[in-house]
């Protein structure tokens, strides 16, 4: 069976907390991301809020979220996109965000934001949105950090 991207289910959030706990996502964090999928299918699916899964086989191996940034005009941010290590590099990543933007278009989304970190270990994700046409709009210094800026992209859709 192929690859598949489809929507997230709510028996999904065992797999997406174990994935995002190997990709070194502390257990604050892991905590954050349990309220989050559980307020999403809870409340905020009927807010227009999305999260699609990238399935192989059965086996969950990325995610992506996104929301409706509120009192804007159809501008969307990209809050987490994870790809499992061992698949990394094989084009899923790149897939599911194809599908996320086809998402936004299809609400009328007009623009998509993505904010990361200046970290080293955030080479790779910065170099990737570059790769798929989003431009560096802003760094705000110190945002995570000391020496940890906050890298803000986005792309008109």
């Amino acid at each position: 069976m192929p690859t598949t991207i489809r929507p997230i289910v709510p028996g999904d959030t065992p797999a997406l907390l174990r994935l995002s706990g190997s990709l070194g996502f502390g257990p604050a964090e892991l905590e954050i991301l349990q309220q989050t999928f559980d307020d999403y299918h809870d409340r905020n699916v009927d807010k227009h809020y999305q999260a699609l899964a990238c399935d192989d086989a059965g086996q969950l191996i990325a995610v992506a979220y996104f929301v409706p940034v509120e009192m804007t005009d159809r501008t969307w941010e990209l809050v987490m996109i994870v790809v499992d290590n061992q698949r990394q590099g094989q084009g899923i990543g790149s897939r599911l965000l194809v599908a996320a933007e086809g998402a936004i278009r299809a609400k009328n989304g007009r623009l998509l934001v993505i904010e990361t970190s200046s970290s080293p270990d955030q080479d790779r994700a910065r170099q990737f949105y570059t790769k798929h046409g989003y431009a560096e709009v802003a760094r705000i210094p110190d945002a995570f950090a000391d020496g940890e800026h906050k890298v803000i992209f986005s792309k008109r859709l």
